[in-house]
């Protein structure tokens, strides 16, 4: 039985990636500061920024996913991002290399490779990285993915590098809109945690990208109106919807970049299922509760 230690065990998406690493038979090992509101397998409390407590945490464990993170969707200041961020991450990094475990899933995001792509790009694969990042968040996320390559290079280890959008919690009919802009459920991101773990044997290089977003319908073309005139080309794709949700107060506000999610298809066997259309066909369930 693999022994899988999981930082951040307790967050919104650590406490979704523990029931699927069960149900799977790998042993689960939970870290965090923060105790779970329900218990999957053993927890350890731990301070990422406090090398001795992380090397002492993952002792025993074969596989670590390192989600533990700080985002925007709460207040931090700049030195919380680069303690826990940074950090935090080099000391899981150090420690598992220390202790001898090679393999770790890093769940980084959209953002370390930068926003908002560039329209004659898109969609644009793993190799894309804008030289300018927008946020402090987008920084720390790139030095999470450069601690991950150096380690890859000099200690010889493999990494999964995940990068999805934002799956924040939203109200129903926010969700809905969320998802045609973009966004993704928390659901689908801890599927992606647990398909990474069987695609060890299929990955090229030590260190390996996935872009584990949404697959958007729009053409080139389409992508060049969508900030101008987005209300025809959703309707192009969607008839009805924009006014549906204008009728419920919610103006759309789509996104006319995207990121290939072919690679997380082709090697991990995933993409997302709550996908905006099943949100629109399970909408009077989702809205109503019904």
């Amino acid at each position: 039985m693999t022994k899988v230690c999981l930082t951040g065990a307790s967050g919104y998406l650590g406490s979704h990636i523990c029931p699927g690493l069960l149900e799977l038979g790998y042993k689960l090992v939970g870290v965090d500061m923060v105790s779970p509101e329900k218990s999957y397998g053993e927890f350890r409390w731990a301070d990422l920024r406090d090398y001795n407590q992380i090397r002492n945490v993952l002792e025993g464990s074969e596989i670590i996913i390192h989600c533990a993170s700080i985002h925007p969707w709460k207040q931090y200041s700049p030195q919380d991002y680069m303690d826990i961020n940074v950090k935090g991450t080099w000391n899981v990094f150090q420690a598992a290399s220390d202790i001898g475990i090679k393999n770790i899933v890093l769940t980084s995001s959209i953002a370390a490779t930068g926003y908002n792509p560039e329209l004659e790009l898109c969609p644009v694969d793993e190799s894309y990285q804008k030289q300018a990042l927008g946020d402090i968040y987008s920084i720390t996320k790139l030095f999470q993915e450069q601690i991950a390559h150096h380690f890859c290079i000099y200690r010889n280890m493999k990494v999964i590098a995940l990068r999805p959008p934002n799956f924040t919690p939203k109200p129903p009919l926010q969700t809905g809109a969320a998802l045609i802009s973009g966004c993704l459920l928390v659901e689908d991101i801890a599927n992606a945690h647990i398909k990474s773990l069987e695609a060890w044997g299929k990955i090229q290089n030590n260190f390996e990208p996935f872009f584990v977003t949404p697959k958007y319908p729009y053409s080139k073309e389409d992508m060049k109106y969508l900030s101008k005139n987005p209300k025809a080309i959703i309707n192009k794709y969607y008839p009805d919807v924009w006014n549906w949700f204008e009728q419920k107060g919610i103006k759309l506000q789509p996104v006319p970049t995207q990121y290939d999610n072919s690679k997380a298809q082709k090697i991990m066997d995933w993409e997302p299922k709550h996908t905006f259309e099943w949100w629109w066909k399970e909408k009077d369930n989702m809205v109503h509760g019904g």
